[in-house]
């Protein structure tokens, strides 16, 4: 009986468990486009204003921002004045990659840093409509997940309680 008890308990702690985590994963994902647009808005800012390349934009921005994307725009920037030839969106995929992990899905890491492609910045007017596509993209997509958010953990605590309920009838 006492074996039963605590199979009951471990059951409905992970059913409870489960969604809480896809609900914090979730909400990492919508901050983490809200801190990228920032960023890009203001990397969009210096060279609009102050007419600065774009990799000493992005060092700015990395240097100036206190969020989790401030260590990968700094890392770029400084290894793009470092060596002009590298290319940034490469470099920026494969820095996001390694601070995000999984949070970023592969598209949504293309489609993130396609400022950053060589024909993105001739000139700081490239730049700028670059940015700002990049930047509106990243606002839509901020959007639907927030609209989405509340209905996909909804769901997720339904599923994950249903389950649990299901396995300890069965388990009774």
């Amino acid at each position: 009986m006492l074996l039963k008890l605590f199979g009951i308990v471990c059951i409905m702690s992970g059913s409870i468990g489960v969604p809480f985590c896809y609900c914090k994963k979730l909400r990492g994902r919508i901050r983490l486009f809200g801190e990228f647009r920032e960023a890009l808005s203001y990397v969009e800012g210096e060279i609009r204003y102050s007419r600065t390349s774009l990799p000493e934009s992005l060092l700015l921005a990395g240097r100036q921002r206190n969020s989790c994307t401030a260590d990968v725009f700094k890392k770029v920037g400084e290894s793009a004045l470092i060596d002009p030839g590298i290319d940034l969106r490469c470099m920026l995929e494969q820095e996001a990659k390694r601070h995000f992990g999984g949070i970023l899905s592969e598209g949504e890491c293309r489609k993130s840093f396609e400022f950053a492609a060589p024909e993105g910045f001739m000139d700081y007017r490239m730049q700028c409509a670059s940015l700002e596509k990049t930047t509106d993209w990243m606002l839509t997509q901020e959007m639907r997940m927030n609209k989405d958010y509340h209905d996909k953990c909804r769901m997720a605590w339904s599923f994950g309680i249903m389950g649990g309920t299901i396995l300890v009838l069965m388990l009774i």
